[in-house]
């Protein structure tokens, strides 16, 4: 399940997770933004931060400048096994916005049994809720994060992150 940040990937991955799909390992909880949970699991989390961090990119990706999704085949294929014996042979899901980056990475470590649910809300939603989540922890910080003061800095950011992913 993936789709740009703030774009109810969140709650469609809790309605496959109330339904019964697992969807995580170690779970990724609520927190101020996402009160509901975000239904990530954090080893995926981590593995797409990794890959991007190796290229000296994070989750703000807004296709600058080249970057290889292949760069993470080989811990995608790692998480792909663990999950698969953690399942008995069973479905499963994950989400995380970041699969958007990484689909080639996901489509050559699964072939013909991956399957993706791509949630795509409007890109005013999406930048207006990116914003107010990051003018609130801005708020709520003595000290703000660069990655939140990021898109107010780079007044275009948001905008081309949403079109990067999407």
């Amino acid at each position: 399940c993936t789709g740009f940040h703030r774009s109810a990937t969140s709650v469609t991955a809790q309605w496959l997770s109330r339904a019964g799909l697992p969807m995580w390992l170690w779970e990724m909880g609520a927190q101020p933004s996402n009160p509901e949970g975000h239904f990530e699991d954090w080893t995926a989390v981590g593995l797409h931060d990794a890959s991007l961090a190796r290229q000296s990119l994070d989750w703000q990706f807004a296709d600058e400048r080249p970057w290889f999704p292949e760069a993470g085949i080989e811990p995608i294929g790692r998480y792909v096994a663990r999950r698969d014996v953690h399942a008995s042979g069973g479905s499963w899901g994950m989400k995380d916005p970041r699969t958007c980056l990484f689909l080639p990475a996901w489509n050559e470590v699964l072939g013909e049994r991956g399957r993706y649910l791509f949630v795509l809300r409007h890109w005013a939603g999406c930048l207006d809720s990116l914003l107010r989540r990051h003018s609130a922890a801005l708020a709520a910080q003595p000290v703000p994060g660069r990655r939140h003061l990021a898109f107010w800095e780079q007044p275009g950011l948001a905008a081309r992150m949403w079109l990067a992913y999407n």
